[in-house]
C-alpha cells in the first residue's frame, strides 16, 4: 500500500512539473501578464515586469528584471511611483498551482527604492485598493468570457536589500529617506508575519523587528492587528537606544485605533533627529520607562484627545531637560499606574545656583486627561511641594487650575531667603492667586515678613496689554540698607559726554558716548513702551524706610496711569530734616512725551541721586531737591535737552569725598584737603534751566577747611561745565582764596586759575570769610524753612606767620 501511495505521489509531482514545464515553454510571457493582471485584481496597483523567466532545475522559480509598481494616482489622477527594483527573484510552490494560484517563496528584491507619498486630504500612494468582485451581469459575462479563470498571487516569504525609501507626507507633515540594508519578512501569509529591517540615515544605523498583523488587514479588512516590535538606534557595539511596542491596531491601514505599551530607553532625545532631522527634537537626556495608551490614531488632528482616546498609565523617568531662562530641570519622575492613580511628578530644580527638590500631583490620570481633552474648560487640582536642598527654603501650592477661574493659594517660608546679593531673614510668604479669566491675574490677601521687610496688600493685573494694573501695598518697615544688593546693582545711566571731554587728555570718553546713546535710547524706549496706551492704579505706603543710612516715615505714592499718562500725585513722607513733598507728571499718550516735575521739597539720598544719573559719587547724605522741571522727548538725551525750570539743590550734614572735590578745585587747593570723607557742613545750588542748559546763580559750600562760593552753567545735555569758583582753604585761624575757571565735565574737570578782570591772577590771603551756608540754602530752598547748619566754631584772628606755619614752612 505505501509503495502504491509513494507511486501515485510522485506520478502527482511529475505531473505538475512537466505542466510548469508546458507553460512556460509554449507562453513565458503569458504568465507575466496573468501575475500582473493579478496583481492589479487583489491591490489596484500596475505592475509593469521588464523581463521575465522561470527555471525548472533544481526547483521551480522565476527571476524578473526591471520591475515596478505604480501607486495609486494622486489627487490630480496623476500615477505616482510606489516601488522599483532592479532584480526581482524567487522560488514557486508547487501544489498551489492546482488550484491556479502563485505562491511565491523566499522572493528577493535588490537594487531599487519605495517612493511613500500622502497627499493633504490623506490620500496615500501604498493604499491597497482591489478590485470588486460585484459586477453587473452583462460585464460579469464579458470578464468570463475573456477570463475564463482567474491566476491569483500570493507571497509567502521574502526579502528586500540595497533599497532607498523616500516618504513625504503633507497629510502629517512629515517626510524623511533611509536606506535598507536588509529587510527579511517571514509569514506573510499567516496571521502573525515576522519583519526584521536592518537600516540606517546616513551615518546612523537602526533596526526594527518583530510581528505584525496579517498582510490583508492593509486592504481594508476589519481584523485588527497584534504587533509585537522592537527598535534599536545606534551602533549595536556601542549603547545603542531601544524602543518597543506591544499591542494592537484595530485599522491597520489607517493606523486607526492603537492600543498598546510603549517602552524606551533612551541615551538622547536629540539622537532622533539623526534619523528625522525636521523633527527639531529639544536636548532631552536618559528617557528611561513606558507609556500605555489606548485608540489613537496615526491621522490628526492628535489635539485635543477625544474622550475615547489617551493614555492608561505611564512610568517615564528623564535624565535632563534643556534650561529655559536659568531654570533648569533633572532627575523628573512621572508616574501613574493607573487611570484612577494620582498622576505625580518629581523633579529636581536648579537656578540662580541654587538646588530645589520639587514634587507635584495633579489629580488622577484621569482627570488631567479630562481637563486636556476639554481644553482645561475641566478643573485640574494641583498641589506642589518644594524645599531647598541646598538651603532651608521651604514653599507650597494648592489649587485648581482651569482655562476660566483658576485659584491658588501659595506659602512659603526660610530662615535666610538668598535674593540675588541680598538676604532676607526668618522670611516668610502667604497669597492667594485667582485666574478669573486666561490674561488677568488677582492676588489677595498678600503678606509678607522677614527682618528687612515687612507688608502687606493686594493687586490685580493682566498678562496682555489690555488689562492695567490695580495694586496696593502697605508696608510696615523696609530696610533698603540690608537689601542694598537688590537696588545697589542696577546700573546707572550714563552721564553724556562733554565735548571738552573729546580732547587729548580724555580721550576715552568718545567711545563711552557712543554707548551712552544707545544704551539711553534703549532703557528710555523700553519705559516708554510699557507705560503707553496702558491703564493703572498703584497705591503705596511705607511706614517706616532705612535708606542710604537715613530714615524715612510715613511715605505716601498713588500713581494713577489713564492710557499712557502717568500722575504720581501725592509724593510725600518725612525725612530726618523735614517733609517730602512732590509730584510726577509723564505722558507718553502722544509724541514726543511730555515730563513734568514738581518737588517742594523732596529728600532722598545723594547717592541714590548720583548713581541714577551717572555722576560721579562725590556726596553721601540726605539731598533736598526743590523746584519745577518740564522737558519733552521720547528718550533720556532729548530730555536733558530739552529740560527747562528752576532747581535747588541743598545738604546739610553729610559727607564730599576730598579726592573728588579737589578736581573741582586745583592741584594746589586739593593738595591741601585730605583724600578721605570730608564733613559737610552745609551746601546750596540753585539754578534756573532752559533748553537743557542750566544757569547755576548761587553755589555755596563749606566741607572741613575748604568754603565755595561761585557760578556758571552746566549743559544738562551734552555735559559741558563752564563753572566760575572762588575756592577758600582755611589755615591756621586764616585763609587762601584764588578764583578758578573749571570746564570740561563732572567725570573729567579741567581747572585752572581765572584771571581777573584786569587781566592778573590774584591770591587773597588773610582773615576768615564771611559764612556762606545761609545765603547759599537760603537760595537753593528757594525761601522755605530747612534744617539749619551747626554753628561754626570760633577761630581766632589769624596772621600770615600763621598760614605759614600750618603749611609746613616754619617751626
Amino acid at each position: 500500500m505505501k509503495k502504491i501511495l509513494a507511486a501515485v505521489i510522485g506520478l502527482i509531482v511529475l505531473f505538475m512539473g512537466a505542466s510548469l514545464v508546458a507553460n512556460v515553454v509554449v507562453d513565458r510571457m503569458a504568465l507575466g501578464e496573468k501575475i500582473a493582471a493579478a496583481v492589479k485584481r487583489q491591490t489596484g496597483h500596475e505592475l509593469g515586469i521588464g523581463s521575465f523567466s522561470v527555471q525548472i532545475f533544481p526547483w521551480p522559480g522565476f527571476d524578473a528584471r526591471d520591475v515596478r509598481l505604480a501607486g495609486l494616482p494622486d489627487g490630480s489622477g496623476h500615477p505616482t511611483s510606489l516601488f522599483s527594483a532592479r532584480q526581482v527573484r524567487g522560488n514557486i510552490a508547487l501544489f498551489p498551482l492546482l488550484w491556479r494560484e502563485v505562491r511565491l517563496e523566499h522572493v528577493v528584491f535588490s537594487d531599487g527604492g519605495l517612493t511613500l507619498r500622502r497627499d493633504a486630504s490623506g490620500l496615500a500612494n501604498w493604499t491597497l485598493r482591489p478590485e470588486s468582485q460585484s459586477h453587473d451581469a452583462s460585464d460579469a459575462g464579458a470578464r468570463i468570457r475573456a477570463v475564463p479563470t482567474r491566476w491569483s498571487v500570493k507571497v509567502g516569504s521574502g526579502s528586500l536589500s540595497a533599497l532607498e525609501v523616500n516618504w513625504r507626507d503633507a497629510f502629517a507633515h512629515s517626510g524623511g529617506r533611509f536606506s535598507i540594508d536588509r529587510f527579511e519578512l517571514d509569514g506573510l501569509m499567516s496571521r502573525s508575519p515576522f519583519v526584521d529591517l536592518k537600516a540606517h540615515r546616513d551615518a546612523t544605523p537602526f533596526t526594527i523587528s518583530g510581528h505584525i498583523g496579517p498582510i490583508a488587514a492593509l486592504a481594508g479588512g476589519a481584523q485588527p492587528w497584534a504587533v509585537s516590535l522592537a527598535a534599536t538606534l545606534g551602533r549595536v557595539d556601542s549603547t545603542p537606544d531601544r524602543m518597543s511596542f506591544d499591542g494592537q491596531i484595530m485599522n491597520p491601514e489607517s493606523l486607526g485605533g492603537v492600543s498598546g505599551t510603549t517602552h524606551v530607553s533612551l541615551m538622547h532625545l536629540t539622537r532622533l533627529n539623526q534619523i528625522f532631522p525636521s523633527a527639531n527634537l529639544p536636548s532631552v537626556d536618559g528617557i528611561v520607562g513606558e507609556i500605555g495608551f489606548f485608540n489613537l490614531s496615526g491621522k490628526p488632528p492628535f489635539w485635543p484627545l477625544p474622550h475615547d482616546r489617551g493614555i492608561n498609565h505611564v512610568h517615564l523617568q528623564i535624565g535632563a531637560l534643556p534650561s529655559f531662562r536659568g531654570v533648569a530641570l533633572s532627575q523628573v519622575l512621572v508616574d501613574a499606574a493607573t487611570l484612577s492613580s494620582p498622576l505625580s511628578m518629581v523633579a529636581e530644580v536648579k537656578t540662580s545656583g541654587h538646588a530645589i527638590h520639587v514634587q507635584a500631583v495633579t489629580g488622577t490620570l484621569n482627570q488631567a486627561l479630562d481637563a486636556w481633552r476639554s481644553g482645561f474648560e475641566t478643573a485640574l487640582p494641583i498641589v506642589i511641594d518644594a524645599h531647598q536642598t541646598d538651603g532651608d527654603v521651604v514653599f507650597s501650592l494648592r489649587g485648581e487650575y482651569r482655562a476660566q477661574g483658576s485659584t491658588f493659594t501659595i506659602s512659603g517660608k526660610a530662615n535666610a531667603l538668598p535674593l540675588r546679593a541680598a538676604t532676607l531673614h526668618e522670611a516668610s510668604l502667604q497669597a492667594r492667586i485667582d485666574l478669573p479669566t486666561r490674561d488677568s491675574v488677582n492676588v489677595t490677601g498678600l503678606s509678607f515678613e522677614s527682618h528687612e521687610a515687612t507688608f502687606s496688600g493686594h493687586a490685580a493685573f493682566g498678562l496682555s496689554g489690555e488689562v492695567g494694573l490695580d495694586a496696593a501695598m502697605d508696608a510696615t518697615s523696609l530696610d533698603l540698607d540690608a537689601l542694598k544688593g537688590l537696588w545697589d546693582r542696577v546700573s546707572a545711566a550714563p552721564m553724556p559726554a562733554s565735548p571738552a571731554a573729546t580732547a587729548p587728555t580724555s580721550a576715552v570718553q568718545p567711545a563711552s558716548q557712543t554707548e551712552t546713546a544707545s544704551g539711553e535710547s534703549r532703557a528710555t524706549h523700553t519705559l516708554a513702551s510699557v507705560l503707553k496706551g496702558r491703564n493703572g492704579k498703584v497705591h503705596l505706603h511705607i511706614g517706616a524706610l532705612r535708606f542710604d543710612g537715613q530714615d524715612y516715615a510715613d511715605l505716601l505714592a498713588e500713581a494713577v496711569l489713564v492710557n499712557g499718562h502717568l500722575t504720581i500725585d501725592p509724593l510725600s513722607g518725612h525725612g530726618a530734616s523735614g517733609s517730602l513733598i512732590g509730584k510726577v507728571d509723564y505722558d507718553v499718550s502722544h509724541d514726543p512725551a511730555d515730563l513734568k516735575i514738581r518737588l517742594a521739597p523732596f529728600l532722598l539720598p545723594a547717592t541714590f541721586a548720583e548713581q541714577n544719573l551717572g555722576y560721579p559719587l562725590l556726596l553721601r547724605g540726605p539731598l533736598e531737591v526743590v523746584g519745577e522741571l518740564n522737558a519733552q522727548g521720547n528718550d533720556r538725551q532729548a530730555l536733558r535737552q530739552s529740560l527747562t525750570g528752576h532747581l535747588g539743590l541743598s545738604m546739610v550734614g553729610g559727607s564730599i569725598d576730598g579726592r573728588l572735590l579737589g578736581g573741582f578745585l586745583g592741584h594746589d587747593a586739593g593738595a591741601l584737603l585730605k583724600h578721605g570723607e570730608i564733613s559737610v557742613r552745609c551746601l546750596g545750588m540753585h539754578m534756573n534751566i532752559v533748553s537743557g542748559v542750566a544757569t547755576l546763580d548761587t553755589m555755596g559750600l563749606q566741607a572741613g577747611p575748604l568754603s565755595t562760593t561761585g557760578h556758571g552753567t552746566y549743559g544738562v545735555g551734552d555735559g559741558r561745565l563752564d563753572l566760575h569758583l572762588v575756592p577758600r582753604v582755611g589755615l591756621g585761624g586764616a585763609g587762601a582764596s584764588t578764583p578758578v575757571l573749571v570746564t570740561g565735565s563732572l567725570q573729567d574737570p579741567i581747572v585752572q586759575q581765572e584771571r581777573g578782570e584786569d587781566g592778573r591772577f590774584s591770591v587773597v590771603i588773610g582773615d576768615s570769610a564771611p559764612d556762606v551756608c545761609g545765603p547759599a540754602l537760603s537760595a537753593a530752598r528757594e525761601g522755605m524753612a530747612g534744617e539749619a547748619p551747626k554753628a561754626e566754631k570760633a577761630k581766632g584772628h589769624g596772621k600770615v606767620n600763621d598760614i605759614l606755619h600750618a603749611l609746613g614752612l616754619f617751626r
